[in-house]
């Protein structure tokens, strides 16, 4: 494909109330291209790779802006995509952390009693069938 020709955008480039402070950038491939170089808006390079994806993590809150550009073999731009991936990360608040943590102990007292009822439950059913 001729450089002039080559279109590279982001599938998704609008990610709205991130809660986990991940995502994963998609984006059209290039048949020229052999790597792909995902920066934020800092220019930091946070995905280098052959593959038209990319995961980021580990994002604090706030609004994150990613560009991603095709290179060639040598190390060549291609292209870069014209628009990007505008990511807004809102984590959970610590209330909902600590209340889902607790949901989630609760469960699992539940299912380690119940376990430790049927397990005495059988014990009782063997040793009174001897």
């Amino acid at each position: 494909m001729p450089q002039s020709e080559a279109t590279l955008e982001f599938t998704v480039d609008q990610f709205d109330d991130v809660r986990e402070g991940h995502v994963t950038l998609d984006w059209t491939a290039v048949d020229a291209a052999t790597v792909y170089s995902v920066t934020d808006e800092r220019n930091v390079e946070v995905f280098r790779g052959t593959t038209p994806q990319a995961f980021v993590s580990g994002l604090p809150d706030g609004q994150h802006v990613f560009t991603v550009a095709a290179m060639d073999g040598q190390g060549q731009v291609l292209v870069q995509s014209p628009t990007p991936a505008v990511v807004t990360v809102k984590h959970w608040s610590l209330g909902m952390a600590l209340s889902l943590f607790v949901c989630g102990f609760v469960v699992l007292l539940a299912v380690v009693g119940v376990l430790v009822l049927g397990t005495r439950n059988a014990r009782s059913r063997s040793d009174a069938s001897e």
